[in-house]
C-alpha cells in the first residue's frame, strides 16, 4: 500500500488511508515505544486535558449559582461564589498554562526524534551524495529536514491537543447536559454538526496537497536566492543579474499565485464554516437550551422549580438556563473544533506527505536503488549491486569473464538478469537510472570487495548515473609505491573513476579491489573547510576531542604546515591554532588547496585520488607538496592538465573517450623499460 506509485499520486495530500498507513508509519519512529519521554508527555498532557474538561463543567455549575444569587439579590452569597471562583482560578490558570507548555515540548520531542532518524540515515554512508546529485524525488533535502519536519512535528502535536479535548469535552458535556434536558439535546447538537462535518468535507478542497505544492514553491524560490549567493561572483562577470531577477520574480509570481489560490478557497471554505459551524449551531443551541421550559417534559420541570407558594422560581430556571447555557456553548465549540479539524488534518496529511517521501526516498537510496527524473509512474524498482566485503575477497580469484571458467553464481546471476530484461526496460523507461544492459549480459553485475594493500579494477565498465557508457571493462591493479596519472579528454571518465571507486556512484559491472575504512583518501580541486578553528581544518573529518584523546600535538600540526609552507598562517592569527573563521572566504584557493594536503598527510592513508588538487597552487610549490606527499608514503593516483607533474608518477592510465583505456608503465628520464606518455 505504502509503495503502490498510482494510489501514492493519488493520495498525496489528502486524508485516507495511505496518509493514516504513513502517520502510522512516522509515528513509530517519533513514539517509540510507551516508556518513552513522548509517552509520558502523551499521558500527562491528556492528563491536564481530562482535568481541564472536569473543571469546565465546574465553572458552568458555579456559573449559575452566580447569576442565582444575583437575581436573589443575596449580597453574601454572591461573595461566596465569586471568591469560589477565585480559588478557581489558581489551579485554572496552572492547568491551561502546562497544555500550553505541553504541547510545544512534545512538538519539539517529535522534532527531534524525526530529526535524528531522518539526518541519521541522510549522513549514512554516502546517501547524502547520492540522494542530492543522483536521486531526484527529493529536490530541496534540506528544507524537508528541517522545515518541513518542524512544521510536520507542530502540526501534529497540535491536532492531538485540538482532537483529544474536543473529544473528551463531547463526552463529558453531553453527559452532564443530558441530564439537565434529556438525551435529545445533545443529541441534535452532535446531530447537526456531523452533517455540516459531512457537508464540509465534500466541498473543502484538498488542502493537504495545495500546502505540499506551497513548500515546494517555497523552497524552489529560496534555492534561487541560495544560488545567487553561492554564485555571486560568476553572475556578476556574466552580467546576469536582469536574468536572475526574471528568474526569481517568476518564481515568487508562481509562488503568491498559489498563495492567493489557497487564499480564496480558504475565504470561502471559511464563509462556509462560520454558517455551518458558527451560526446555524447557535440557532440549534438556543433550541436545546429551551427545552427545559418549552419541551416535552416542560410541565415536570416547572413543577419540581415551583417555590413554597407554588410559584415558578425564576431564579431556579435563570441558573439552569446559565449552567446549561454554559455546557452547551462548550460543547458546540468542542464539536466545533472535531469538525474544522479536519482542515488541520487536510495540511498534516500534507507535512505527511512530504515527510513520508523523503523517509522513502532515503530508504531506496540506501538500499541501492536510484530514481531519476519524476518517475512516480515506475512500478518495478531495480537494487543497484552492493556488496559487503567478505572473508573471501581478498583471496578469492575471478575468472574474468571467461564463460569457460563461469561459476554456478555467476551462471544464475546472468540468467537472473536475463529473465529481468523486460523489467528494467520498464525501469528505464519510466525514469528509473538507465543501465547498460550489454554490459550485464557480458559480465556479473558490480561488486566492492576489499582486499589489504591494493587498489584493483577487474573488467570494471565506468556507466554514469543517466546510463552513458565512458569506460569498458577497465582493468589494472596498484599497489602501494605505484603512482598513477589519468590522462584522457573531458567527459571520458577520469573523474567518474574516483567517484566509482569512492562509492558515490554505482559499479554497475565488473569488481573492485580497496583497502577498507579510510586507506583511501579524496582530493578535489576544490577543498571542504569546515566551520571551526584553524586546527580543525587539518583534523577534518576527525574532531579535536578525537585529536586530544589520541594524544595528539599542535607541534605535529606544525610540521604538516610548514611541509605545505603555511607555516606563516598560525603566526597570522591572533589566537594561531585556536583561530576561528570563515576559512572558504578568508584563504586563498592556492592556501585552502594546501590545506587539504597537510590533512592528507596528517591522515597519513594508503592511497590519495587527486583530482586537479594543486591546480591553484604555483608551478614551483606544486613540485614540493607531491614531494612532500611522497615522503609521507603515500601513494597517489592524480588527474591534472599540468604534465608537469609526470616526473612524479611512475606509471599513467590513459582513457581515450570512446570507452578505450591503456595503463602503462611511464618511460623513467633518461632510461628504458616504459613508454613515452605523450604520443
Amino acid at each position: 500500500l505504502l509503495k503502490d506509485p498510482q494510489r501514492s499520486r493519488r493520495s498525496r495530500g489528502r486524508v485516507d488511508r495511505v496518509f493514516f498507513y504513513r502517520l502510522a508509519y512516522i509515528l513509530k519512529v517519533v513514539v517509540p515505544s510507551w516508556h518513552s519521554q513522548e509517552s509520558g508527555l502523551l499521558f500527562l498532557l491528556s492528563l491536564s486535558l481530562v482535568i481541564r474538561t472536569y473543571m469546565s463543567i465546574y465553572i458552568a455549575s458555579v456559573n449559575g449559582k452566580v447569576v442565582k444569587a444575583i437575581v436573589d439579590r443575596n449580597f453574601r452569597l454572591f461573595l461566596a461564589r465569586i471568591g469560589e471562583l477565585g480559588l478557581y482560578s489558581l489551579p485554572a490558570s496552572f492547568v491551561n498554562s502546562f497544555i500550553e507548555a505541553a504541547g510545544r515540548l512534545l512538538a519539539l520531542r517529535f522534532r527531534t526524534r524525526l530529526t535524528d532518524w531522518l539526518v541519521g540515515r541522510y549522513l549514512s554512508k554516502f546517501n547524502f551524495y547520492q540522494m542530492s546529485n543522483l536521486d531526484s524525488r527529493v529536490d530541496l533535502p534540506d528544507q524537508r529536514l528541517c522545515q518541513d519536519v518542524e512544521k510536520w512535528s507542530n502540526c501534529l502535536a497540535a491536532l492531538y491537543s485540538n482532537l483529544t479535548k474536543p473529544i473528551l469535552d463531547i463526552v463529558l458535556f453531553s453527559q452532564k447536559l443530558a441530564k439537565s434536558v434529556g438525551a435529545q439535546g445533545p443529541l441534535a447538537v452532535i446531530g447537526w454538526y456531523l452533517a455540516s462535518g459531512l457537508i464540509i468535507k465534500f466541498v473543502s478542497p484538498p488542502f493537504g496537497r495545495l500546502t505540499a505544492r506551497e513548500q515546494r514553491l517555497e523552497g524552489a524560490y529560496r534555492s534561487a536566492h541560495s544560488n545567487i549567493v553561492t554564485h555571486a561572483e560568476e553572475i556578476a562577470f556574466y552580467k546576469g543579474n536582469q536574468f536572475e531577477l526574471s528568474q526569481l520574480q517568476e518564481k515568487y509570481r508562481r509562488l503568491a499565485s498559489h498563495a492567493v489560490r489557497i487564499t480564496r478557497k480558504r475565504l470561502v471554505m471559511g464563509s462556509f464554516d462560520s454558517l455551518l459551524v458558527k451560526y446555524g449551531a447557535v440557532i440549534v443551541g438556543y433550541s436545546v437550551v429551551g427545552l427545559p421550559v418549552f419541551g416535552p417534559g416542560s410541565e415536570q420541570y416547572l413543577k419540581e422549580g415551583a417555590d413554597g407558594d407554588g410559584e415558578v422560581d425564576a431564579a431556579k430556571i435563570t441558573q439552569d438556563y446559565v449552567s446549561n447555557s454554559s455546557l452547551l456553548i462548550n460543547l458546540a465549540k468542542a464539536i466545533g473544533r472535531v469538525v474544522v479539524s479536519y482542515k488541520e488534518m487536510q495540511l498534516l496529511a500534507g507535512y505527511t506527505h512530504l515527510v513520508f517521501e523523503t523517509a522513502d526516498a532515503l530508504r531506496d537510496v540506501d538500499e541501492g536503488r536510484i530514481v531519476r527524473g519524476h518517475g512516480v509512474n515506475a512500478r518495478p524498482a531495480f537494487t543497484l549491486a552492493r556488496q559487503e566485503p567478505d572473508s573471501h575477497s581478498v583471496a578469492g580469484q575471478k575468472s574474468g569473464g571467461d564463460p569457460s571458467q563461469e561459476t554456478e553464481g555467476d551462471r544464475t546471476g546472468r540468467m537472473q538478469i536475463q529473465r529481468d530484461m523486460s523489467a528494467l526496460s520498464l525501469c528505464s523507461e519510466a525514469g528509473i537510472i538507465d543501465l547498460d544492459f550489454d554490459a550485464l549480459e557480458e559480465g556479473r553485475g558490480g561488486e566492492v570487495e576489499s582486499s589489504l594493500q591494493s587498489l584493483e579494477f577487474e573488467n570494471a565498465w565506468l556507466v554514469s548515473p543517466g546510463g552513458e557508457t565512458l569506460v569498458k571493462g577497465l582493468s589494472f591493479k596498484v599497489t602501494p609505491g605505484m603512482n598513477v596519472f589519468v590522462l584522457g579528454p573531458n567527459g571520458s571518465g577520469k573523474s567518474s573513476l574516483f567517484r566509482i571507486l569512492g562509492e558515490l556512484w554505482p559499479l554497475q559491472q565488473g569488481v573492485i579491489r580497496k583497502p577498507a575504512g579510510s586507506s583511501v583518501f579524496y582530493l578535489p580541486q576544490r577543498p571542504y573547510l569546515t566551520d571551526g578553528s584553524l586546527r580543525a581544518q587539518i583534523l577534518y573529518p576527525q574532531s579535536e576531542t578525537e585529536f586530544w584523546q589520541r594524544g595528539g600535538d599542535d607541534a605535529e600540526l606544525e610540521e604538516l604546515m610548514a611541509g605545505v609552507r603555511l607555516s606563516y598562517l598560525i603566526r597570522r592569527f591572533e589566537d594561531g591554532w585556536d583561530e576561528e573563521n570563515d576559512w572558504a572566504d578568508i584563504l586563498s584557493g592556492g592556501e585552502q588547496q594546501r590545506i587539504a594536503i597537510a590533512r592528507l598527510c596528517y591522515h597519513r592513508p594508503l592511497f590519495a585520488l587527486c583530482d586537479e588538487c594543486t591546480s591553484a597552487v604555483s608551478i614551483d610549490v606544486e613540485g614540493l607538496l607531491y614531494e612532500f606527499i611522497r615522503q609521507r608514503g603515500i601513494t597517489v593516483i592524480s588527474i591534472s592538465h599540468r604534465m608537469n607533474l609526470l616526473k612524479y608518477h611512475t606509471h599513467i592510465l590513459r582513457f581515450d573517450g570512446q570507452g578505450g583505456w591503456s595503463f602503462e608503465m611511464l618511460q623513467p628520464a633518461g632510461g628504458e623499460g616504459g613508454r613515452d606518455p605523450l604520443p
